[in-house]
This record gives C-alpha cells, structure tokens and sequence, in this order.
C-alpha cells in the first residue's frame, strides 16, 4: 500500500467511525460525549512557549509527523550527533531526568548512574533503541515503529 492508498484509508476510517458512533448514539438517544477512545493530542513542549489561545488553530497537512522517543532512548553522548544544552536536571538517585535544549524544543531524556549535571552545560546527544515511534500528526495514528540513524 502506498501513502496516498495509505492516507485515503486512514480518512475513511476515521469518518466510517464518526459517523457509526453519531448513529449508535442518536440510536439510543443519548448525549453525545467524546472522552473515550480518543487519540492522544501531542505537544512538543518549546523552551519559549507562547500564549496559543490568540493563535489561530494551526493547519496540520499529510506532511505533518511526530517521532515518539523514549526518554530512556536519549544518552548523553560526547561523540553525539546532536548539539544540546541542559535546560533542567532533577537527580533522583539512581537516575536524573533531564531537559535538554535542541534548537527551540525541549526533549526529556532520563540517564542512568549518579553523574551531576549543571544546568546551561553543552553536551553531545545521541538517540538509540528500535521502538522510536512515527506519528500521523492528523489522525493521531502510529504509522509505524523502527529505529533513527543519525
């Protein structure tokens, strides 16, 4: 299947689910009410957020993804591919959960062992494992699962 025949059958999909769930419910004459079932709503958090109840609703195209990374998948890295600052350190024994700056976006990234990081520090980032997840931003979907080279 190809991702035009991909995208046709997600959009399908999901209006042959919207209009079975608004004939059950108009059916059993009841309210409709949508906390279930729903797909979870991403937002990549940015070092400089701003106020988006004056933004317009921003237009999400077939061209928009979201890469799901484990915090676990990010390592501290001085051979690392990619610049990061860290934005915020919280040590909490064995591990420290950590905020790190890439470009205008935060990413969390948990690290094992008892080093003590300073915020403002320049370190090196890689990003391991085979579970990085890709997104169809419209839908909310998983496309699929695998791993990034860098």
């Amino acid at each position: 299947m190809d991702l035009t025949e991909w995208r046709a059958a997600r959009d399908k999909e999901a209006a042959d689910k919207a209009e079975f769930e608004r004939l059950r419910l108009l059916q059993k004459g009841a309210v409709e009410k949508s906390n279930k079932d729903e797909v979870f709503k991403y937002h990549v958090q940015k070092v400089e957020e701003q106020d988006d109840s004056i933004v317009d609703e921003p237009v999400i195209t077939d061209e928009d993804f979201v890469i799901g990374i484990r915090p676990e998948a990010i390592d501290i890295d001085p051979n690392g591919k990619i610049d990061t600052t860290i934005y915020g350190a919280m040590p909490t024994g064995m591990e420290s959960t950590l905020k790190l700056k890439v470009g205008e976006f935060l990413l969390t990234s948990v690290i094992f062992g008892g080093v003590i990081y300073q915020i403002g520090q320049e370190e090196k980032i890689n990003i391991s494992g085979e579970n990085i997840l890709l997104f169809d931003r419209r839908s909310g979907r998983l496309i699929c699962s695998g791993r990034i080279e860098l």
